[in-house]
């Protein structure tokens, strides 16, 4: 299950599915996203977020203005590095991923951004129900 976690950022493909968040449907297609440049993250990252993984793993991550990253999972946590490389978030925890930097393309749809496996939206806080 390590592995699942946050594992979008391996890849620059955009999402195409439509996934199931708390009981809200978000359709995604291809002509209804928008590839956020290196800019707009700028203006994304730092922050609190509400993260899907893969359509059911449920985080909250922390992207702090120093570059770490705080991420809680249902009694899980890990620590890890974020940073902004030309247009493409990059994302290395400590343990989850195996420790390998993965870089994606992000995509925004009414709120929520995606990459290949994840969707998430900026959080108020909001912890998923998860202790911090």
């Amino acid at each position: 299950m390590r592995n699942l976690v946050f594992a979008a950022a391996a890849s620059a493909t955009l999402l195409t599915a439509t996934l199931a968040l708390d009981g809200h449907y978000i359709s995604a297609s291809a002509g209804e996203l928008s590839t956020l440049s290196k800019r707009q993250l700028n203006s994304l990252f730092p922050g609190e977020f509400q993260v899907v993984a893969h359509g059911l793993l449920k985080l909250h991550i922390i992207a702090s203005s120093d570059g770490t990253l705080l991420a809680h999972q249902a009694g899980k946590s890990d620590t890890g590095e974020w940073d902004i490389r030309a247009d493409r978030l990059c994302i290395k925890f400590s343990n989850w991923l195996k420790g390998r930097t993965r870089c994606s393309r992000v995509s925004e749809n009414a709120g929520w951004y995606s990459t290949t496996d994840v969707v998430f939206k900026k959080s108020k806080g909001a912890s998923l129900g998860m202790a911090e």
